[in-house]
């Protein structure tokens, strides 16, 4: 059984889901934000070991049949209403996190991604790891330190600013770096870290998905956005990458301990191309749609173990302490 964490309504979720049934394997779907709420799990260990996930409506799930984990975009449990007081909220949580953390690690199977891999590929460690791999980054600066940032701004002909890890249930694009409007913003700097970033020239941009030893790369040209995300009208087209490219994008995932992420970068000018981010379990769907690209049954193969994941290991599935 492949076991997908995600959210109900996850369209990513589902098509995958699909493709699995093409394949004829068996998959399952958890939301984590059920649990507490008429879902639950049960924990068994000595005489016998037993994993058992339970919905609202009485149905079961021997967790013990799984063979894979698609950790997709698990949307952790919170307490119900009537459970008041923030330090209560916190036990509750807390006492969720612990069984379904240690569940999940006892099951012995493999991830994609594992938890603890993809909850550390934060944004200051991939620029780190991208630039030892030897993949071009912009100029950057992370700080809270309103003197920092504009001597930054100052030594740049345009930056662009963006936040280090998305809230739940907003969309913060990338922007560009405006004094006259920005300037003012500078003294909330201290409450919070921002990313700066010299802008990359040029309008070329990539979508790169990595599935397992697959890399599927997506060439976009977005008119008038800083963010290439917000142009729902570019056109997209397979893109053949470098391979001294597409070797320290597969040098990132080991490093970080990945089998599957989504890659944006651009293209200089001068065919220079520059890593920008990876998201661990990063939207494809509309790549996808747009180029035809068969990353969804790639996903669904990896998943069931019909593919190949050799190229990035099995540091899907890795032990953390």
């Amino acid at each position: 059984m492949i076991l997908v964490i995600s959210a109900r309504e996850d369209i990513h979720a589902r098509v995958v889901r699909a493709e699995l049934d093409r394949l004829g394997v068996r998959s399952a779907q958890v939301d984590l934000y059920e649990l507490g709420k008429g879902a639950g799990i049960s924990f068994g260990q000595g005489e016998q070991a037993s994993r058992t996930y339970f919905d609202h409506e009485g149905n079961s799930l021997d967790l013990n049949e799984t063979e894979c984990v698609w950790y997709r975009r698990p949307r952790p449990s919170v307490p119900p209403p009537t459970v008041r007081g923030e330090d209560t909220r916190r036990f509750v949580e807390k006492q969720w996190r612990e069984l379904v953390d240690g569940s999940l690690r006892s099951l012995g199977c493999r991830f994609i991604n594992h938890p603890f891999a993809q909850s550390n590929c934060s944004k200051p460690l991939q620029l780190a790891i991208a630039q030892r791999v030897k993949l071009s980054i912009p100029d950057t600066l992370i700080t809270s330190c309103p003197d920092a940032a504009r001597d930054f701004v100052s030594r740049h002909a345009v930056v662009v600013h963006k936040i280090l890890a998305s809230p739940a249930k907003r969309f913060l694009y990338t922007k560009k770096w405006d004094p006259e409007e920005d300037e003012h913003h500078l003294k909330e700097l201290e409450l919070a870290p921002i990313i700066f970033q010299a802008a990359v020239p040029g309008d070329r941009e990539l979508r790169i998905t990595i599935v397992g030893s697959r890399v599927f790369a997506a060439e976009f040209q977005p008119q008038g956005h800083i963010d290439g995300r917000t142009d729902i009208d570019a056109e997209y087209r397979p893109h053949k990458l470098p391979v001294d490219v597409e070797h320290g994008i597969r040098e990132l995932m080991r490093e970080l301990g990945l089998v599957y992420a989504t890659v944006d970068m651009k293209i200089k000018p001068n065919g220079e191309y520059v890593f920008l981010e990876l998201n661990p379990q990063g939207q494809f769907l509309y790549v996808e749609i747009k180029t035809g690209l068969p990353i969804a049954a790639s996903l669904a193969e990896l998943l069931s173990g019909k593919s190949c994941s050799a190229e990035l290991g099995n540091d899907s599935h890795i032990n953390v302490p």
